[in-house]
């Protein structure tokens, strides 16, 4: 084998065209397939990060919406099919004192929950049971990524005290690098407190909870599903108003973490196979055609004594060699493909930082190079072992012929190429058809140059009431006067971005809905002039004012669907609604707008109600310093690419540096030389003196910074139209 090896490499190299184009075939078609293989395995096959994760699932109203506090409790106290079954609710804060401020994202976890995931920290401990009283909960497990970023790593972290909100919390645990949760939701949670549900124990109405259960050794999903299926219907009864058609699916927390990506993945499985397909093809081909030319040189080995054996193992080997260099080749190819599609998806996907090329994908590689090189060289290696001896030396003089057998094979492996093709282009072409019309739907805003980012004012008191609205409007006059700058505003959730508030209203001179028909509505706070920034529509009416104050008859804008369905056939500009109970003492909304519908969960979604508030009319917003109502996310209309402000910054810097890091490492140079010539005018301190050099360099080198920071920060303020009119 060894020396048929050794003849095969010989071949090759003899044949370099041939080699080249067969190995590249070859390893794009095996790199495509591993680095899918890699891609499944790390999102699809790989276990969650909990104890018997199996057992653990979701337990949420249609499969995804939160639950209320009070059903919640009722569902923990009569179910008997979990081990355990806790809430969860999203959360977070501004971390302050050290460092820059930063709005940290977090989950307050219910009493259980850690148990639940079976999952032990890495420092210190999870919360214990009177954590969960109001006035004790101020207490946090950090993730390790929040743990390494934002304190070094410290080792002694347990037991200090952090600033979250303006409120100290004292940190009691750091998780391990594997624990990510939950995986479906808030999947960029880095700090866990405890939930505390005593003031909300009768609350029906505030679905804010996810809930996680772990089944009972032996019990089955089915029968969790039947038993809550029981007590929805029993709670319908009992509280009629609040609960009316509401109904539970019980979920396997896997499905819940893979079920968007699923169905992509398969198919992306199923095309890199028939890739590799299409790659076998092509090679078996090559192979066909080139044992077509070295027929007489087989004829005159077998005649030399050469078995059939003998020739049928010296082409195998020159197959599978082929195939093992594609493989190293397509190695290369699944670990840059893997780079960049880690690069694109990874904050989106978050099993996606588990996908990685490991011993078990070496293997597959190593197998799928094998069995290719097996499949393609299998059908060339047999048709050329049995060739006639006599037919080949006869016709040497004539030259070399393909077989009419021979010829129906390589026709057979052309038919099942375009074949095979045919099905991958059709499947591209409809994706790319797909993609294309999803293009031309109207979002119903305009997302071509604009820039949008999120503050926080979580955990200031000094920013409240009048001041907080002075610091958004003097933080978006001075954007607006940046050169390039068309417009600016601000909105509490952005449109398409997994974030959506749904309250019930009520319209004013109708009667109160009867229980479970109540009137749903998406909930947005904005500032004047976010419709314009947006490029949504203003179909009627007007929009928002610096006029709309607190002290002021509250206003709201609709959208058209919310128009259509309400009010059929009146006019709704002047028309009132509430989000509050009618029959009490109800905070009315005149209406002043109705803008044209806008996407909000996805492009393929209809329409749903909207209504929009002023932000300084909403108290929430504009008074208090919870984190879920103390940030807006900025949006920028620019002229021309909002991140060319971003790309110009860091030029300038750059090329400064450069040359500056130039310098200082000639100048470096030049004074080690130096040092020889006042070497005997030193005292106590060596003519290398290791401190001396590096503060002059960082000193150098700071001055370098500030030095360039003053041209960038001015070509940053230039208008491009004014520097091309000047050029």
């Amino acid at each position: 084998m060894f020396n048929d090896l050794r003849y095969a490499f010989r071949q090759l190299l003899k044949n370099p065209g041939f080699t080249v184009v067969a190995v590249l075939t070859l390893a794009l078609g095996i790199g495509a397939t591993t680095a899918i293989f890699s891609v499944a395995k790390g999102v699809l096959l790989r276990p969650l990060p909990y104890k018997e994760p199996c057992r653990i699932v979701t337990v949420l109203h249609g499969g995804w919406n939160p639950v209320s506090p009070a059903d919640f409790l009722d569902w923990r106290q009569q179910q008997t099919v979990f081990e355990r079954i806790a809430a969860a609710q999203y959360w977070g804060g501004t971390l302050t004192g050290r460092d820059k401020p930063e709005a940290i994202p977090g989950l307050s976890m219910g009493e259980g929950l850690f148990e639940l995931l079976g999952v032990e920290p890495l420092l210190g401990r999870t919360f214990s049971s009177d954590e969960f009283q109001p006035g004790k909960n101020q207490v946090l497990v950090l993730s390790h990524r929040l743990w390494q970023r934002r304190f070094g790593g410290e080792t002694n972290i347990i037991g200090q005290t952090v600033t979250l909100d303006g409120k100290p919390y004292t940190i009691v645990g750091v998780m391990p690098p594997s624990f990510r949760f939950a995986p479906f939701w808030a999947v960029h949670a880095e700090m866990w407190a405890p939930l505390s549900l005593a003031d909300r124990l009768n609350d029906r109405g505030g679905r804010s909870l996810r809930v996680f259960g772990r089944l009972k050794a032996g019990a089955t999903r089915e029968q969790a599903q039947a038993e809550m299926n029981a007590i929805c219907k029993r709670l319908e009864e009992a509280y009629p108003e609040s609960n009316r058609g509401r109904t539970v699916s019980v979920d396997p927390l896997h499905e819940k973490a893979v079920g968007n990506i699923k169905p992509a993945l398969f198919v992306l499985m199923a095309a890199v196979v028939f890739v590799l397909m299409i790659a076998c093809g092509n090679v078996a081909n090559l192979m066909l055609a080139r044992a077509t030319v070295r027929q007489k040189e087989l004829a005159i080995r077998a005649a030399l004594g050469a078995g059939r054996s003998q020739l049928f193992k010296q082409l195998l080997s020159e197959s599978v060699l082929l195939s093992l260099l594609g493989g190293i080749l397509g190695l290369l190819i699944a670990f840059w493909g893997i780079e960049v599609l880690t690069s694109l998806v990874q904050e989106r996907i978050l099993r996606f930082d588990g996908v990685r090329i490991d011993l078990a994908t070496l293997g597959f590689t190593l197998l799928v190079s094998f069995m290719t090189g097996i499949i393609f060289g299998l059908a060339p290696a047999v048709r050329s072992s049995k060739s006639d001896l006599t037919e080949t030396l006869k016709e040497s003089s004539r030259g070399s012929t393909e077989g009419r057998q021979q010829g129906r094979l390589r026709s057979g492996l052309i038919v099942s190429e375009m074949a095979v093709a045919l099905v991958l282009l059709v499947g591209a072409g409809l994706m790319m058809r797909s993609y294309l019309r999803l293009e031309s739907v109207d979002p119903g805003f305009n997302p071509r140059n604009l820039l949008t980012f999120t503050v926080s004012l979580a955990g200031m008191p000094e920013y409240v009431g009048a001041r907080r609205e002075t610091f958004y409007r003097t933080l978006l006059e001075q954007i607006e006067s940046l050169p390039g700058v068309q417009s600016a505003s601000a909105v509490n959730h952005l449109p398409l971005g997994g974030d959506m508030w749904t309250l019930s209203i009520a319209i004013e001179g109708r009667p109160p809905p009867l229980p479970g028909e109540s009137i749903g509505a998406g909930f947005r706070v904005c500032r004047p002039g976010y419709f314009r920034t947006m490029g949504i529509t203003l179909l009627k009416g007007r929009d928002f004012t610096e006029r709309d104050k607190l002290d002021v008859p509250g206003v709201a804008v609709i959208n058209e669907t919310l128009a259509r369905q309400q009010f059929p056939n009146e006019e709704p500009i002047g028309k009132r609604i509430t989000f509050d109970d009618p029959r009490t003492i109800p905070k009315w909304l005149t209406i002043v707008g109705v803008i044209k519908d806008v996407k909000q969960f996805d492009l393929k979604a209809s329409a749903i109600n909207e209504v929009y508030w002023p932000f300084s009319q909403h108290p929430g917003y504009l008074q208090e310093t919870a984190g879920h109502v103390a940030y807006m996310t900025v949006v920028v209309r620019t002229g021309t690419n909002p991140l060319n402000f971003v790309k110009i910054l860091k030029l300038v810097i750059n090329r400064g540096m450069l040359l500056a890091v130039l310098g200082v490492a000639i100048g470096l140079g030049g004074s080690l030389l130096l040092t020889r010539l006042i070497r005997t005018q030193l005292f106590g301190v060596p003519a290398t003196d290791p401190l001396t050099f590096a503060s002059v360099s960082v000193l150098l080198l700071a001055v370098a910074l500030l030095a360039c920071l003053v041209p960038a920060r001015r070509a940053t303020k230039v208008d491009p139209m004014e520097a091309l009119r000047y050029e």
